[in-house]
């Protein structure tokens, strides 16, 4: 895919367009689909990995990738995924085609904004949809609505530093690929945080129901990106912002 560059300081989310695969013909399905599969449970054996003492479940998973920064889950739905984050030798959209070890797979790796950091206020996460498939992100595209939305569970921020973190599904949107909006990763405070989120929440379409209550008390914010449409150049992205609060304790 052609590399997209930056408008008048504004990003696309991401500068290459998300994958929305229309198989056309039997062959080229089952290749890629058995492609996938394979990459799907080496995925699965690492996340069986992490189970066990929370001191040493990182252990196993660090030697994998440098830029391995966190792992991820979403309750009710597939994702259960090691996030990277590209350092400063690794191109910026390298994980949309290469798995966390490197190798070179059409699904990809979530992987965070070079903009941010894993322990920082806004974390911002990218992931495949795959037209017929509910790997990677795939299975968020449509959350949107309201429908949808409401049968999303907490997301779960696992890193080596923090331990797990529950984050709690606050809205939705689907918005052009380069929306400004959402690509701010600093806050002078509370307030400018809760403004920023009273922002974007205003334009989403599907809400949670005490969302007023959790933007007040929101200290941090996830938010999860992927490709609206599934035709292979999607102009827009589903958003799906999820929020901690600062007396929420870590999981074991």
């Amino acid at each position: 895919m052609e590399a997209l560059t930056s408008h008048k300081g504004r990003h696309l989310l991401t500068r290459r367009a998300f994958l929305g695969v229309a198989f056309c013909s039997s062959g080229l399905a089952g290749s890629l689909l058995a492609h996938e599969h394979a990459g799907e449970q080496s995925y699965r054996r690492l996340s069986r990995g992490r189970d066990g003492d929370p001191a040493s479940r990182w252990t196993s998973l660090k030697p994998i990738s440098s830029d391995l920064e966190a792992w991820i889950t979403v309750s009710g739905t597939p994702i259960d995924y090691p996030v990277a984050l590209p350092d400063h030798d690794t191109p910026e959209d390298f994980y949309l085609d290469h798995d966390i070890d490197g190798t070179p797979r059409a699904a990809g790796c979530p992987y965070l904004d070079s903009r941010c950091s894993a322990h920082g206020t806004h974390l911002l996460i990218y992931g495949h949809r795959i037209a017929g498939s509910d790997t990677m992100f795939g299975s968020l595209w449509n959350r949107y609505t309201p429908t949808a939305f409401k049968e999303l569970g907490d997301a779960v921020w696992d890193t080596s530093a923090d331990g797990k973190l529950s984050f709690a599904p606050l809205c939705a949107l689907r918005v052009p690929g380069t929306y400004a909006p959402i690509q701010r990763f600093a806050f002078e405070d509370a307030d400018a945080l809760c403004v920023w989120l009273e922002d974007v929440a205003g334009s989403a379409t599907a809400t949670a129901p005490d969302s007023r209550e959790r933007i007040k008390a929101a200290t941090r914010v996830l938010t999860l990106v992927t490709c609206a449409e599934g035709n292979g150049h999607s102009a827009t992205r589903t958003l799906v912002l999820f929020t901690r609060e600062a007396d929420e304790q870590a999981l074991q």
